[in-house]
């Protein structure tokens, strides 16, 4: 499931302007935010990453960071404020 989800994200078409927030990102942050926003464990996005739990911690850190916020929920809030539409991250999600 997760790696059904992994692909779902990886396609997922963000249109914030050019100087928007998610631009901050890495690549790899970006994916990491994507997947803890929709409710992923860090273990479980270790696991479909194929990094460890620590280096989600610090992916996560970073995009805390980078985007002023401090918690799962404000991340989810700042990435579908920059979605076309606020479920296309969840979309085929179930928990």
């Amino acid at each position: 499931m997760i790696q059904a989800k992994l692909s779902d994200l990886r396609g997922e078409q963000f249109l914030g302007s050019s100087d928007s927030a998610i631009d901050q990102l890495s690549a790899r942050e970006f994916e990491v935010a994507k997947l803890a926003s929709v409710g992923f464990s860090n273990k479980e996005i270790a696991r479909a990453l194929e990094i460890s739990p620590h280096t989600v911690s610090s992916h996560l850190r970073q995009t805390f960071t980078k985007l002023n916020v401090n918690r799962r929920v404000a991340l989810a809030q700042v990435l579908f404020s920059e979605t076309q539409s606020p479920r296309t991250l969840t979309r085929g999600f179930t928990a």
